[in-house]
């Protein structure tokens, strides 16, 4: 588990041993919440509404919390259902019934998947526009070198380079 993962399962921990700990729970933990919710939120005017709800019932649920188990996960999950509460209160679901989504639970491998992604996304932050952007279009708008060499106004040879040089410079701000 990531440094970040440690902090947020120690600050769960304490909150509910009666510490309060809420305001560094909320800054260690934010980004797995918000990426939780947002990837699962149908209507993403509503993600303040389902981050606000979701730190409400971890205060309000915090004495269900098992120690013993995955703390960033039932913190994980309680995004998720807040995300699917809203989701059905504005019937925005398609075609998937939420029990039927509802049920499949956060486990310690979905948990390590959420942490990745947000290194992820944080590593994608530390690198330059440019080369930011060249992953981002390779990688989640599948666009070819052509494409990406005529969008960002530079040769289809500088494109492969910088997804080779990003590449490696993603893999090191993750390894840190």
């Amino acid at each position: 588990m990531t440094t970040d993962g440690k902090k947020i399962n120690k600050y769960l921990n304490r909150l509910k041993r009666g510490d309060r700990c809420f305001d560094e729970l909320m800054k260690c933990s934010m980004g797995y919440v918000g990426y939780v919710v947002y990837k699962n939120l149908v209507d993403k005017s509503f993600f303040g509404d389902a981050v606000s709800e979701t730190y409400r019932n971890v205060v309000r649920y915090i004495c269900t919390l098992d120690t013993s188990g995955n703390p960033l996960g039932w913190l994980c999950k309680i995004a998720q259902n807040e995300a699917y509460k809203i989701n059905k209160r504005e019937q925005k679901r398609e075609e998937v019934g939420i029990e039927d989504v509802r049920d499949n639970c956060i486990t310690h491998d979905t948990t390590e998947r959420v942490l990745e992604a947000v290194d992820l996304y944080r590593a994608l932050d530390r690198l330059d526009e440019t080369d930011r952007r060249v992953i981002e279009y390779i990688f989640f708008e599948d666009k070819s070198h052509k494409e990406i060499s005529e969008e960002l106004h530079i040769s289809i040879g500088d494109v492969a380079y910088r997804k080779k040089s990003a590449l490696k410079k993603l893999l090191n701000f993750m390894s840190d």
